[in-house]
C-alpha cells in the first residue's frame, strides 16, 4: 500500500486570519481506499492540523497515461462556532505528495438559512471528460489599433484574476476573483499530475502563466464586455476548480516562477501557449504535451528545453518585474545572517505584523540586521506556509510575506506602509465611450 499526506488550514471568510481549534473531520472511503477511514482533527493556533498519512494508489497509474485512478479522494468537514460549514468533497491524495487544503469559512450572517458552503471537486482532465481546446491562433490581437495595446511597461503581475467558471457562452455560471497564484496552482493541480519530475512541472507551470497573462493583456474577454479575465472551459482556456486542494511539489514551483511567461519575437504580448494532454487528444504543431512534456523530464530535459521544444526554439522566458499590489521590490539577492539594510527592516515590520495572527512566529526589533531572531521569525513563517525551511528570505518567501501581509491586513494599513494608493486601470479600448466595464484595481507607490 502506498500513502500520500494531508496538511489542511483554516482561515476567516477569504483572508489568511488563521482560526484556531476548528473541527475538522477527514473521510477516506472504501471507493478509492482499501477501507473507510475516519480521523478527526483539530487546528493549532496558526489555523493548521497535524499533518496526516492517507492511503494512495500505486505510483504507476500516475507516471504513466492510464485510465486507472491515480489519486484516492477523501471528505473534508471543517466546523467553527459562528462559522458557516464547510465541506470539501474528493480532496485528491497522490501517492509520495503533500496535499495541502485551504478551508475559508465564512460567518454565518444574521438572516441567512444556508449554513453551509460545498465544494466539490472534480476529476484531473488527464483523466477526466473535458472538452478538447478549440485550436486558436497563438498570437491573438486585441481588437483595437495598436496605439491602444497596454505597453510591456505598464504590465503588472496580477494580484487577483476574474475567473468565469463555465464555458464563457453560460451566463449562470458564478464569477470568482481568485488570488492569482491560487489560480495557477488550481489549473496545475487539475491539469498534470503533481509528482511528475520538478522540471516537468515548471514547464507546465510556465504554460499555464503566460496562457493567463496573455487573456489579461490582450483583454480576450474584457473588450467584448465580460466581467471575467479567463474561464475554467477546456474548450477555450484552462481547467480551474474553485477552492480545491493544491499540492507542495506545485505550490514550491509557482511561489518561484509565478512571473514567468514565454515571449516570442515580434509579439507584443505573452504567447497563448496551448497544450493538450498528448495521448486522448493528438498535440498540434505549436503546442506542447502534456505527457509528452513528463517523458522529456525523466530524459534529463530541462524546463525551458522542453518549452522550447514545443513552441520553438526563439521563444525567451520573460519576468515581470512589476507586481499588481506593488509590493516593495525584491532586492535581487536573499536576505540571510548579517544582511542589513531596508529591506531587512520591511520583513522585520512585515513578521511583527503577521505575527499577531501567528503568534508561533517570534518578533523581531526593526533595526535592519537581519540576527537570530529574524532568522527564526523567517524559519517558523515557512514552515507554516509551506516553504523550505532555510531561515533566508529568498524570492518565494519575500513575496509569500507580502502575500499573507495583505491577507491579514486592512487595506489602510497596507497603503499606509508601503506609501501606496489605490489605482484603477481600464482597458483603453473603452476609455472612450464605456464607464461600466471591469476594471483592474491595483495599488501604486507614491514618492
Amino acid at each position: 500500500m502506498q500513502t500520500g499526506t494531508l496538511k489542511i488550514h483554516v482561515f476567516h471568510s477569504n483572508t489568511y486570519i488563521p482560526l484556531e481549534k476548528a473541527k475538522i473531520t477527514v473521510i477516506q472511503d472504501k471507493e478509492t481506499s482499501n477501507k473507510q477511514n475516519i480521523q478527526d482533527l483539530s487546528t493549532d493556533s496558526s489555523g493548521i492540523t497535524s499533518q496526516i498519512e492517507l492511503e494512495a494508489p500505486p505510483l504507476e497509474n500516475s507516471i504513466n497515461p492510464s485510465d486507472k485512478l491515480p489519486y484516492s479522494l477523501c471528505d473534508i468537514i471543517a466546523e467553527v462556532p459562528g462559522y458557516k460549514k464547510l465541506t470539501i468533497k474528493g480532496c485528491q491524495i497522490y501517492p509520495g505528495v503533500e496535499s495541502i487544503q485551504y478551508c475559508h469559512l465564512n460567518p454565518i450572517g444574521s438572516r441567512e438559512n444556508n449554513i453551509e458552503d460545498i465544494i466539490t471537486i472534480t476529476e484531473n482532465t488527464l483523466l477526466g471528460n473535458y472538452p478538447a481546446k478549440i485550436p486558436e491562433s497563438q498570437f491573438p490581437r486585441p481588437n483595437q489599433p495598436p496605439s491602444f495595446y497596454i505597453s510591456r511597461e505598464k504590465w503588472l503581475n496580477p494580484d487577483t484574476i476574474m475567473v468565469h467558471y463555465g464555458h464563457p457562452k453560460d451566463t449562470n455560471a458564478a464569477n470568482h476573483k481568485e488570488d492569482f497564484k491560487y489560480y495557477l496552482k488550481s489549473v496545475l493541480a487539475t491539469e498534470i499530475n503533481p509528482n511528475w519530475p520538478k522540471e516537468a512541472i515548471k514547464a507546465n507551470a510556465t504554460a499555464v502563466m503566460s496562457f493567463a497573462l496573455n487573456r489579461i493583456f490582450t483583454e480576450w474577454y474584457t473588450a467584448k464586455n465580460k466581467k471575467f479575465h479567463i474561464t475554467s472551459s477546456t474548450a477555450v482556456d484552462q481547467a480551474c476548480i474553485h477552492g480545491r486542494n493544491t499540492f507542495a511539489s506545485i505550490d514550491e514551483v509557482v511561489d518561484d516562477l509565478f512571473t514567468n511567461y514565454i515571449e516570442k519575437p515580434n509579439y507584443e504580448f505573452p504567447l497563448l501557449a496551448q497544450y493538450t494532454d498528448g495521448v486522448n487528444v493528438k498535440t498540434p504543431s505549436g503546442w506542447l504535451s502534456q505527457w509528452g512534456s513528463k517523458h522529456l523530464a525523466d530524459r534529463g530535459k530541462t524546463a525551458e528545453e522542453i518549452l522550447k521544444f514545443y513552441y520553438s526554439s526563439d521563444i525567451r522566458i520573460r519576468k515581470l518585474k512589476k507586481m499588481g499590489n506593488l509590493t516593495p521590490s525584491y532586492p535581487g539577492f536573499p536576505l540571510q545572517i548579517g544582511s542589513t539594510g531596508e529591506p531587512v527592516k520591511i520583513i522585520q515590520t512585515s513578521l511583527n505584523k503577521i505575527a499577531t495572527h501567528y503568534p508561533l512566529i517570534p518578533k523581531s526589533n526593526v533595526d535592519g540586521n537581519l540576527g537570530s531572531v529574524t532568522k527564526k521569525a523567517i524559519e517558523t513563517f515557512q514552515g507554516i506556509f509551506n516553504l523550505p525551511k532555510t531561515g533566508t528570505a529568498n524570492y518565494a518567501t519575500w513575496h509569500k510575506i507580502s502575500d499573507i501581509y495583505v491577507g491579514i491586513s486592512s487595506r489602510e494599513d497596507y497603503t499606509d506602509k508601503f506609501r501606496l494608493t489605490e489605482e484603477t486601470s481600464t482597458p483603453s479600448v473603452f476609455i472612450r465611450y464605456s464607464p461600466n466595464i471591469l476594471t483592474l484595481t491595483y495599488l501604486d507607490e507614491k514618492y
